[in-house]
């Protein structure tokens, strides 16, 4: 299944607008926030969905390509979308963000948190002032500009509210039944990424129908040498980025200990640290970016203090001599 080309846009954040009807229909709320819609009115044919108005949706600068990248790209091409699952700050974000610029394609995002229901996932009506509302929802919105939708933190939702999803990226004809009774049909480029970190307490798995009609895919780190290069193109020396590296692998491989996993973000964090002034010494630096992500020191010591012994055996250069 190819993606149509079209403008790249995103649409602004939702916000709930006052309709001039009562109560108010889909296509006039959608209106209201600046997006045509395709609803359809109930038993009549699905119109095309317009597209998105343009926005700058810049693809990543210096963005480096994982060697998983072209299995999201043909789980874009032939199919509704994918499920990236792995580790946090692994690159599944931005990289749904840098295919959608490639595909000049129309970034609907959402994070989904526990008790995130059906209302805030297709939209819903109430009352504000007297008047009645709708505020469309991100698949509300994703539909109507047959654009892409993406639910980050995905298992986080209850399995049942997702499960709306399914029979919308199966190719099944079945449309997004809406509050006043009419319909969104996905169109030809309509897809929806799911991004998540298994694992986490208070988490679930998301809901094993959908996945099933999504294209699976894990996301590890990156090789060394490419994780040193994303620092590096942040404006740090390069030598200095493959030593950070080094000590993110030397406290990854101590994660079941440690019972907490170091990501590219906190290399970077520990990085940009050098550009305090006056500048920490990495023994100061690694206790404010490191440690206290750990945890507290009177819950987390024993961890804390392995990750101290690590971080005295893979010093990174760059930081002052003396403490500030």
């Amino acid at each position: 299944m190819g993606i149509p080309p079209k403008p790249c846009g995103r649409l602004a954040p939702p916000e709930s607008r006052t309709v001039s009807i009562h109560p108010p229909t889909v296509a006039e709320a959608l209106a209201a926030l600046g997006i045509a819609s395709s609803a359809a009115a109930p038993g009549a044919p699905p119109t095309p969905a317009a597209h998105a108005a343009p926005f700058s949706n810049t693809k990543p600068r210096d963005y480096v390509k994982p060697a998983w990248f072209p299995r999201l790209e043909l789980a874009a091409r032939s199919g509704r979308g994918a499920a990236l699952f792995g580790p946090a700050g692994t690159g599944k974000t931005s990289a749904i963000h840098a295919l959608a610029h490639e595909h000049g394609a129309s970034l609907i995002t959402t994070q989904a948190f526990r008790g995130f229901s059906i209302d805030d996932l297709v939209g819903s009506i109430g009352l504000k002032d007297g008047a009645t509302i709708f505020t469309p929802g991100p698949l509300a919105q994703a539909l109507a500009c047959d654009g892409w939708l993406l639910i980050e933190e995905a298992n986080a939702a209850h399995p049942a509210t997702l499960s709306k999803l399914n029979t919308l990226i199966d190719d099944s004809g079945d449309s997004c039944r809406l509050p006043d009774g009419s319909a969104l049909q996905p169109g030809p480029g309509f897809r929806v990424f799911l991004c998540y970190n298994p694992g986490y307490a208070g988490m679930q798995e998301p809901n094993a129908s959908l996945t099933d009609r999504l294209s699976p895919i894990y996301v590890d780190y990156l090789p060394p040498d490419q994780e040193a290069q994303i620092l590096a193109n942040r404006g740090h020396d390069p030598d200095t980025c493959k030593a950070a590296v080094a000590l993110g692998q030397a406290l990854r491989a101590a994660r079941e200990t440690l019972q907490w996993d170091c990501s590219p973000r906190t290399l970077a964090a520990l990085l940009a640290a050098q550009t305090l002034d006056p500048q920490p010494t990495f023994a100061q630096a690694f206790e404010w970016v490191v440690l206290d992500r750990i945890g507290d020191p009177a819950t987390r010591g024993p961890q804390r203090d392995l990750a101290r012994s690590i971080g005295s055996t893979c010093v990174v250069p760059g930081f002052a001599a003396t403490a500030v």
